[in-house]
């Protein structure tokens, strides 16, 4: 190939393939089933309220057509519908979108909401039904049927009704429904939780870069997940180098929640996991984790053993989940380098004598700080590859116990 960018292909190949592993592994769990009275429940309509305010909270959604109804995995277990699947905590009824949010109803949706509410599974009714009816030409008596079948449904006690879109969140509070991702607050980081039966998985991603209306920001807040079992322990799974650790920085909460906090630039992803101990590194879960910490960052050393790392000399102290505070000393630490001299070697591609032939010019180049090859005149029209050299002079303080940050 006689694009440079084919040398990353593996790379960004493994980094995608990871990912692929991790959305393709045990089935798909949403919070929400949202029914959809007619259509392709795939069309690009968004859900009443959950698509334009409870994703940016944490909530997840699929849509459910009459026919998914009929599937042999649409039952209710233990307060949840398609217990097998994506588990949804509750269903959302509105009016059908595809004809200006008419109250319509088929009669045997009707019938399948009301045993699922008798079964104890949690319903969200948007507004007032009185004028309920079924699609279509109805048939002798069909309305009537419809409208009691309404009435029963609504006096169902894990049913609620709410006035409009906006009031959704009364509902959510009256039936106590909790989302498996909780944000600490409203922000564009999107997440997809998949779980087999030995681990959770949470992919995240900063979708601040492609959505309307997007800043382009980092985002950094703390989120909270659901456990499925209370000996669980979090996991940070690399995508871009297949390395799998022990979150050290977490705190457990007293309803079992894990809360941990997620700071990705924009388009950055992450994967968080929650399994047995051992599942993925030997031996038993690492006695201590930490909640809170001065220092910049907390990271697991060989054994499981917390560290801290930090750019500053100093005395920092951390929190660990005991409630419990240990104090480490950072005792010296070099100032920062500016690197402004740069040798760079600028491998310029261009066309060979042949359709698949790619003729390499090499040229050197002395910098006096690093800039876009634009920039540079000698390469101001060149494409390629480029390897940038420069001398770093440490000082006595340099020994084997001291490490460095990099900042391009």
């Amino acid at each position: 190939p006689r694009q440079p960018t084919w040398r990353h292909v593996p790379d960004v190949a493994g980094y995608l393939s990871r990912i692929q592993q991790v959305l393709q592994t045990g089935v798909n769990k949403a919070d929400i089933g949202v029914l959809w009275q007619k259509g392709y429940a795939g069309s690009g309509l968004g859900a009443s309220w959950f698509s334009a305010d409870g994703i940016p909270a944490g909530w997840t959604h699929l849509f459910l057509s009459p026919r998914l109804l009929s599937l042999p995995g649409a039952v209710v277990r233990d307060g949840r519908f398609a217990p097998d699947g994506p588990a949804f905590k509750a269903l959302l009824v509105d009016g059908d979108v595809m004809i200006n949010r008419e109250h319509t109803l088929q009669l045997d949706v009707a019938e399948k909401l009301v045993g699922y509410a008798r079964k104890g599974l949690p319903v969200i009714v948007i507004g007032d039904w009185k004028d309920g009816h079924v699609p279509g030409l109805p048939k002798t008596g069909d309305n009537e049927r419809l409208l009691e079948l309404i009435a029963e449904l609504l006096a169902q006690p894990s049913v609620s009704n709410v006035p409009d879109r906006p009031d959704v969140p009364q509902g959510i509070a009256a039936l106590g429904l909790k989302r498996d991702v909780e944000y600490a607050r409203s922000s564009m980081l999107l997440h997809a939780h998949r779980a087999d039966t030995e681990a959770d998985y949470y992919f995240f991603a900063n979708d601040s870069v492609s959505k309307k209306g997007s800043t382009g920001t980092p985002i950094s807040h703390d989120v909270t997940l659901t456990l499925r079992r209370p000996d669980a322990v979090p996991y940070v799974l690399d995508a871009w180098t297949g390395t799998i650790e022990p979150l050290a920085v977490y705190t457990r909460l007293d309803d079992g929640r894990f809360r941990l906090r997620i700071t990705l630039e924009p388009g950055a992803t992450t994967i968080i996991a929650t399994a047995r101990p051992g599942k993925w590194i030997p031996g038993p879960a690492p006695r201590w984790n930490a909640t809170s910490s001065e220092a910049a960052e907390v990271r697991r050393a060989e054994g499981g053993r917390l560290e801290i790392r930090d750019t500053r000399p100093g005395t920092y102290t951390t929190v660990l989940q005991s409630g419990a505070t240990v104090s480490a000393t950072i005792e010296e630490v070099a100032e920062p380098m500016a690197l402004t001299r740069w040798s760079l070697t600028a491998e310029d591609w261009t066309p060979g004598a042949t359709a698949s032939s790619t003729t390499r010019t090499r040229r050197t180049v002395e910098l006096d700080g690093l800039k876009p090859w634009p920039e540079i005149p000698e390469l101001a029209d060149a494409s390629g590859v480029g390897r940038y050299r420069t001398t770093v002079k440490l000082g006595a303080a340099w020994t084997g116990g001291h490490g460095a940050r990099l900042e391009l």
